[in-house]
């Protein structure tokens, strides 16, 4: 973690960062610890986390998705032991354990087969090894049970883009597109991008 002390020379360096960087950062750091938290079941503090990174950042996705789970944890809708696993395999995903990711996730859908953001987060983890088709499987699991999800869409498209299965890739960025919020911007305009270049792929093939 960085500390700034206050003083009139580490301000001068202070006001150079742009702000956008700063509250990047801040967003990051309430983002980590309600991961922690999580982690060790404390969902009602992760909560509160969750929920500060995205006052922070209203477009911290990951905060957003993650703020959803808690939520369903304390509301019983979701099992504990479930989330528990879900949340250690975001702690050694973020230390590039995917293999651990992997197997905690797995851990988690034994426990709930109903578990769709576990199953993006399977999917994401497997794309990292370039496993891109069982990640695709993990992310035709994931909106099975949850079909309006833009960044799930989104990120099929990636892995069928990276499997060469180029018309799966443009129907997942239509759907993206379909789903995703106006304030996705760069987003939107990757997707729109792929699709245009997809389809002139196929008109220079014919």
């Amino acid at each position: 973690m960085v500390y700034y002390y206050i003083n009139i020379f580490f301000l001068s360096i202070l006001l150079l960062i742009p702000l956008s960087v700063l509250s990047e950062e801040s967003a990051r750091i309430a983002y980590d610890s309600g991961v922690m938290l999580a982690a060790e079941g404390n969902f009602s503090s992760a909560k509160s986390s969750f929920q500060k990174a995205l006052q922070i950042d209203s477009l911290f996705v990951p905060a957003r998705l993650n703020l959803s789970i808690v939520e369903d944890v304390l509301a019983q809708r979701l099992e504990n032991e479930a989330a528990l696993h879900y949340f250690s395999a975001i702690e050694w995903g973020n230390q590039d354990s995917l293999e651990m990711k992997i197997n905690e996730l797995s851990r988690a859908l034994e426990i709930n087969p109903h578990f769709g953001l576990a199953y993006n987060e399977r999917g994401i983890a497997f794309a990292k090894v370039f496993d891109f088709e069982r990640a695709i499987d993990d992310y035709d699991s994931a909106l099975t049970l949850l079909p309006e999800a833009p960044e799930i869409y989104f990120n099929k498209a990636l892995s069928c883009d990276n499997a060469t299965s180029f018309d799966e890739a443009r129907n997942a960025y239509m759907k993206f597109l379909e789903y995703t919020p106006p304030n996705y911007d760069w987003y939107i305009i990757y997707a729109r991008k792929r699709i245009r270049e997809i389809n002139q792929m196929g008109a220079e093939e014919n």
